[in-house]
């Protein structure tokens, strides 16, 4: 006989019941929720139509032990947008060229586990969203030293144009990056950062036009490279808390302002400066700590404000060493050439203007780099330390001795004035006397020269005067 089982265990599987009745809502709830995000967001993980089979992108695949895709767009016209859309089986590279529109969705190449190169090439137009180019190999793994055994991706954009680059575009463990001959019309903020095994970030032959405050944020890299790079302003922390164990340098570039802490750099071995124009240069523009060897060569400033070398500091307990090598400075102040406590050499600084013998001596305040200073005299570099010996010399005696014959001249001058008055209120005195005496009584009279009025005659009319009498 089947035993039914009495009324405690009849509770008992009611109440299992409204158990999974409450887990089962609970993942529809969950679900909905998730799948609402998606739709708000706009990043709908759901893969869209595989652009290697629409013909106008002209992808084909390759095989071999290195597999990948590589699509060059026959249609100019069309828009190529990517949204997990490129199959992730054994793809190992992707290429794009010829394009002249391509937009990356967010999280667009997160899902290729197995990528390890991405090249855009000759595109007229890279549009790329927030999130864009996240791309982690194993989540579990998070290591900021380099590791060669954890895959990396390589990112390289050649010949094209970025209109926009969203914020944390680049952000994973991207090994490299590299851009070649690009043009980056607007950088968001943090556009590159939290980056993992990097070896290099490299940029060469580009133009920054639009560039966000933050752009480039706390990451570490081997080495960071900016290569003939153009750009109008360097904003203040472009270049934020950014670890570079190796090399930094900037080579060819032209910038217009280098604002204060524009280049956040932490422990380089080395920085270079090379071949570059900066027509401003803020204070503490290059904010390089930890660094051990520096060298300026070869570049042109025009205006460099106080201390605008002074955030360069060496490592603790270490020795620092910067040499400026045939540097060119056209406006400076007394502290621009301020260097904090370093070996320093400096081998034919120009200062672009005229050699002052007045003005020297506060531009210029450690007089030991006068020898290695030059500055204009008769269109031509003379060392500041030959124009103050034989021209501010003698300019300075002639000075003190033009400055010695004023006074003397002057003092002379008083003497006579003097003197002349003294000597004519004497001679008066002793010509018509003494006024003293004309007060007591004295008279001096002045008798003419008879001969002067020989022809005066004088008569003497006697009139005698009496009472008239009349009849009133």
């Amino acid at each position: 006989m089947f035993d039914r089982g009495g009324p405690g265990e009849l509770i008992v599987l009611m109440e299992n019941m409204m158990i999974w009745k409450k887990g089962i809502i609970l993942v529809l709830q969950l679900y909905l929720i998730k799948m609402s995000k998606a739709i708000l967001s706009g990043n709908d993980e759901t893969p869209q139509e595989d652009i290697t089979r629409i013909p106008g992108f002209g992808c084909y695949w390759q095989g071999g032990s290195y597999p990948g895709v590589t699509c060059d767009c026959r249609d100019r016209e069309m828009e190529f947008v990517i949204n997990k859309n490129i199959p992730s089986f054994d793809a190992a590279s992707i290429e794009i060229k010829n394009c002249n529109k391509i937009t990356f969705k967010g999280n667009s190449i997160s899902h290729m586990r197995n990528l390890r190169n991405l090249t855009l090439n000759n595109i007229a137009q890279i549009d790329l969203e927030e999130d864009s180019l996240n791309w982690v190999a194993y989540r579990s793994v998070f290591s900021e030293q380099m590791d060669q055994i954890i895959p990396n991706l390589k990112i390289y954009v050649l010949d094209s144009v970025i209109s926009n680059i969203g914020i944390q575009s680049f952000k994973g463990n991207i090994g490299e990056l590299y851009f070649d001959r690009v043009t980056i019309l607007s950088t968001s903020q943090y556009a590159f950062a939290n980056l993992q095994q990097t070896q290099s970030v490299v940029f060469k032959n580009c133009v920054f036009y639009s560039i966000m405050q933050q752009a480039f944020k706390k990451f570490t890299t081997e080495n960071l490279q900016l290569r003939n790079v153009t750009a109008r302003e360097i904003p203040s922390r472009m270049f934020s808390d950014i670890t570079v164990n190796q090399l930094f340098t900037i080579q060819s570039c032209n910038f217009g302002s280098v604002r204060s802490s524009a280049f956040i750099i932490q422990n380089p071995l080395y920085m270079d400066v090379t071949n570059t124009n900066i027509f401003e240069l803020d204070g503490e523009g290059f904010k390089v700590q930890g660094v051990d060897r520096v060298t300026f060569a070869n570049n042109n400033f025009h205006t460099v404000q106080d201390g605008a070398f002074r955030g360069i500091t060496k490592k603790t307990d270490s020795n620092m060493f910067i040499t400026l090598n045939t540097n060119t400075f056209t406006i400076i102040t007394r502290d621009s050439l301020t260097f904090p406590e370093s070996k320093v050499e400096i081998i034919d600084l120009c200062l672009n203007h005229t050699c002052d013998c007045l003005n020297i001596d506060h531009q210029i305040k450690n007089t030991e780099h006068f020898s290695n200073i030059k500055c204009l005299y008769n269109n031509q570099y003379i060392t500041v330390s030959d124009f103050k010996s034989k021209l501010c010399s003698l300019s300075t005696s002639s000075t003190t001795l033009i400055i010695v014959l004023s006074v003397v001249g002057t003092l002379l001058i008083i003497i006579i004035a003097a003197l002349s008055i003294f000597l004519r209120r004497y001679l008066r005195r002793g010509k018509y006397g003494n006024q003293k005496q004309i007060k007591n009584g004295q008279l001096s009279l002045i008798v003419p020269d008879g001969r002067t009025y020989r022809e005066t005659e004088l008569h003497v009319i006697v009139e005698k005067t009496e009472l008239l009498t009349t009849d009133l």
